[in-house]
């Protein structure tokens, strides 16, 4: 039974995408009309940005669109906040969103806790991070009745983040029906447009063939600011534990938020990407 103690309200509401309903209905099939009838296909794992709406959110929904949503989502952001544990789960009750409320798999969240090494129940942790409340409205519009099981990440060394990989694989492997992994991240920030491209490209080529200790080795090399790196690392050693070989994605846009704002001196880039 939900209580309202471990019903997270949003906190971003009103900034990052519409506080009333109908607004923020009518904005995503904006959105999804923007992005064009796509036939959808059943995947493992969809990486999507999370700013503000009106910079990012067409390019999501390029994500989303492209996706048959499974009635159980795991989502994998990071933690801007810096607050509570390096891999917080929020393991029970529902998110709330103007579009109502989001079931959390208390069941799903068990497992992830206490299957895989360094996943940690702290709902407190997510009380105050954007990075996984503004895909809800995606889901939601497109699969009422959706269940999550939200995942944030502060940073990790790429040997624990393979073993948090392998590990969630054999939780999945269990589960009756599909479990969609989505990563929250946008790409690099505060640079001129045609820079940040230069920096970004070579990750999400990276990322779509699958290769996720080249990737994450490349952005703290180059200390390229995607915010979510160690979820995307996530998600690749997950899918790839359970191919048993390196994923393969499909990058359906890359853009920035000069498109929006017409400023590109100081942009920040966004990407869509599927892995079927």
């Amino acid at each position: 039974m939900k209580t309202a103690s471990n019903i997270r309200t949003p906190v971003v509401a009103g900034q990052f995408y519409p506080a009333d309903r109908h607004e923020l209905e009518q904005q995503l099939q904006h959105f999804y009309r923007k992005a064009g009838a796509q036939e959808k296909t059943q995947a493992r794992g969809v990486l999507a940005p999370h700013a503000g709406y009106v910079f990012s959110g067409a390019t999501a929904a390029q994500a989303f669109a492209a996706v048959e949503i499974p009635k159980n989502v795991i989502l994998l952001g990071p933690n801007h906040q810096g607050r509570g544990a390096r891999a917080a789960v929020y393991d029970s009750g529902a998110w709330e969103t103007p579009l109502g409320e989001v079931n959390v798999n208390t069941e799903l969240g068990s497992q992830l806790c206490q299957r895989v090494a360094g996943l940690s129940s702290d709902c407190d942790a997510h009380r105050f991070e954007h990075s996984l409340e503004v895909m809800l409205p995606f889901l939601q519009y497109q699969r009422p009745g959706v269940k999550i099981v939200p995942v944030m990440l502060r940073e990790h060394r790429f040997e624990a983040l393979e073993q948090m990989g392998r590990e969630l694989a054999e939780v999945l492997r269990t589960m009756h029906g599909d479990v969609l992994l989505v990563t929250s991240s946008d790409m690099s920030h505060y640079l001129p447009a045609e820079v940040a491209q230069e920096q970004d490209l070579p990750v999400l080529k990276l990322m779509t063939q699958g290769r996720a200790r080249e990737m994450y080795n490349y952005v703290l090399e180059h200390q390229i600011s995607m915010c979510g790196i160690f979820p995307a690392t996530l998600m690749l050693t997950t899918l790839n534990a359970l191919g048993g070989e390196p994923c393969r994605g499909e990058l359906l846009e890359y853009t920035h938020s000069g498109e929006a704002s017409g400023d590109n001196a100081a942009v920040v880039g966004y990407a869509a990407a599927v892995f079927r």
